[in-house]
């Protein structure tokens, strides 16, 4: 068989059961911006896709940090103030804590 040939039939993709607007929308957008190739708009919908989640994934750790940050922030200066406050009884009289 041909090499040509060959690449070709291995690149092929066949999608079956994409609803009929979806696909009439993606055949335009192929037209209109990459004058019909849907291979290159599939390929630039996968990258922006992939770049979305990893952006989500990132920013959903940074979120997580920054929360674990502000709790362990929030728990160190009330241990101190614990530590060091006293407490003092009706009777007047003050027992320290630590």
């Amino acid at each position: 068989m041909d090499e040509k040939i060959k690449n070709l039939i291995e690149c092929d993709l066949y999608i079956k059961r994409i609803p009929r607007k979806d696909l009439d929308w993606f055949k335009q957008y192929a037209k209109e911006e990459y004058a019909g190739d849907y291979g290159m708009l599939l390929k630039e919908l996968i990258n922006f896709y992939k770049g979305m989640y990893m952006d989500t994934m990132l920013s959903g750790l940074e979120l997580m940090h920054l929360k674990l940050d502000k709790l362990i922030e929030g728990l160190t200066p009330k241990e101190k103030e614990s530590s060091s406050k006293a407490i003092k009884m009706a009777n007047g009289r003050e027992i320290k804590r630590g």
